[in-house]
């Protein structure tokens, strides 16, 4: 299952996550473990709200009628060339019952890859969700000095 949609937010809601992510008091956490060293923030970990943040990623949330497993906002900075941000961790198939949606924050060249279905270009205010079984390769940008996104995993109920 892949879907994408462009424009996802009216602007107000937009303009409330892209002012919060560059507010001097949004603390960020340092990931040095990845490929790429980023930022980030978590909203909600493991089903639980753990930000005072949280109610300015609502409206991406409500429409989708699901419960929120885990939500962090990512933000990399630009890299020389283009990399991969997660080196793939080869490990036995573990199903997860779990749909991710990525929603991108600033339009830059540092595309999703999933497997079986190609490409997703980073386009401001786009949201794609897949199938958390999916393959994907996430890539730094080397045309803006920092890639930000929302990464969302649903739990999927199959209702």
């Amino acid at each position: 299952m892949i879907s994408i949609e462009k424009n996802k937010l009216h602007n107000i809601d937009f303009t409330k996550i892209e002012h919060l992510v560059k507010h001097p008091k949004f603390n960020y956490s340092f990931n040095h473990k990845a490929e790429i060293v980023h930022f980030y923030h978590i909203f909600y970990f493991e089903n639980k709200l753990v930000s005072p943040f949280a109610h300015v990623i609502n409206p991406l949330i409500r429409p989708m009628k699901q419960r929120v497993h885990n939500a962090m906002l990512i933000v990399v900075p630009e890299t020389s060339e283009k990399k991969c941000i997660f080196k793939k961790i080869v490990k036995p198939l573990e199903v997860h019952e779990t749909l991710t949606g990525i929603y991108f924050i600033n339009t830059n060249n540092g595309n999703f890859n999933l497997f079986n279905y190609g490409d997703i270009s980073a386009e401001q205010n786009k949201f794609f969700l897949y199938d958390s079984n999916l393959e994907v390769d996430n890539y730094s940008c080397t045309d803006e000095k920092f890639k930000t996104y929302l990464q969302i995993e649903f739990i999927n109920d199959y209702n």
